[in-house]
């Protein structure tokens, strides 16, 4: 009644099947499938529908084009154009919507579908993170539509959650960041300072993973560059050497280029551990260790630092990422009001009071 066929497309090999309908006429239907077992299971269920009476492919069909199938064809398709990150993130979004609706046909993805999904995947997760699913279903509805050329068909609407009000960046003073970096030089982890960790942060603003990831080699003192890999953005980024940042890499005494800086990592240091007992022992308000890039930031906003400086040592994709966490602090922006509340540090106070309390 049907017979199978390869035919080659333009980006992959796929198999057809040839069916003879129930008037009698024969009608070629892609089946969507890359293997031959797979394409007589499709085969199977169209000439199931068509014993019964019922249209093989009803209007707005993806062709049999299986949700299993599809995305993985997706994967393959746009990996090149992503980052190891991105890849990860966006197999993670499919594997959800595959575990909550099934392996259904791309176009029997509706409303209600997406609700279904998005309600299974709000348990327990911030709305930024169900957000980043939603961004990628989305995104892969597009990819099917413009792919298989589905002029019948439109992606349901998907709508992403609201964010919470931003909260306040809290931040550390010059006085509590330099008791901090003093507490921390009297904790070691594998032999190694921990203050000089929290120096680093406090110094650069960096990210914890980017810092425990920075080695010798990264590092060029004579053209004053530092060289970040294993970014948010998966991207090579640099920094600017500053003179308080080369005292700092001055304290190291070896310096092997192969050799990370600290000699631990984010499991096997019990950095957050240290931490608490750092805070604890300079006596400061307990914050998070994120806080260290917002203790950088602030503090050179209120040495009156330009903001769009400020969003480029923070390495932010625009200076509206900048605004949006620490606009309030800009001595620039806010002007004499703010220079009335909070006046105008002096310019270089907070990293001659970091390296003060890692010396001391």
């Amino acid at each position: 009644m049907s017979s199978l066929y390869k035919r080659k497309l333009k980006n992959r090999t796929v198999w057809y099947v040839n069916l003879k309908l129930a008037n009698g006429k024969r009608k070629s239907i892609n089946t969507g499938c890359e293997t031959k077992t797979a394409a007589k299971d499709v085969a199977a269920e169209f000439e199931r529908k068509i014993l019964l009476g019922l249209d093989p492919l009803p209007k707005n069909s993806a062709r049999g084009l299986l949700l299993n199938d599809v995305s993985a064809e997706y994967l393959r398709d746009r990996r090149e154009a992503w980052g190891p990150r991105t890849s990860v993130l966006h197999e993670h979004s499919l594997m959800l919507l595959q575990r909550e609706i099934g392996n259904l046909s791309v176009v029997e993805i509706g409303e209600q579908q997406v609700a279904a999904y998005t309600a299974a995947i709000r348990t327990g997760r911030s709305p930024a993170t169900v957000n980043i699913d939603l961004r990628n279903l989305k995104a892969f509805l597009r990819w099917c539509k413009s792919q298989y050329k589905l002029t019948n068909w439109d992606p349901p609407r998907i709508r992403q959650l609201r964010p919470p009000e931003r909260q306040h960046r809290d931040f550390y003073t010059i006085s509590e960041a330099e008791a901090l970096v003093r507490a921390a030089t009297a904790i070691e982890i594998n032999g190694e300072s921990f203050g000089r960790y929290i120096a680093m942060l406090l110094l650069t603003g960096m990210r914890m993973r980017e810092a425990l990831g920075l080695r010798w080699a990264n590092i060029s003192q004579v053209a004053g560059v530092l060289t970040l890999s294993g970014t948010k953005s998966a991207r090579p980024e640099s920094l600017p050497i500053t003179r308080e940042l080369s005292a700092l890499f001055n304290s190291w005494q070896e310096r092997p280029e192969a050799r990370p800086l600290f000699g631990f990592s984010a499991w096997s240091g019990h950095i957050t551990t240290c931490w608490r007992r750092s805070v604890q022992n300079a006596g400061i308000r307990p914050l998070k260790l994120d806080n260290c890039r917002d203790t950088y930031a602030v503090n050179l906003l209120l040495e009156g630092i330009p903001l769009a400086v400020v969003s480029r040592l923070l390495r932010h994709s625009s200076i509206t990422v900048t605004m949006q966490n620490y606009a309030g602090f800009s001595t620039e922006d806010l002007g004499h009001a703010l220079e009335n509340e909070k006046p105008r540090q002096e310019r270089g106070a907070y990293f001659t009071a970091i390296l003060r309390g890692l010396h001391n």
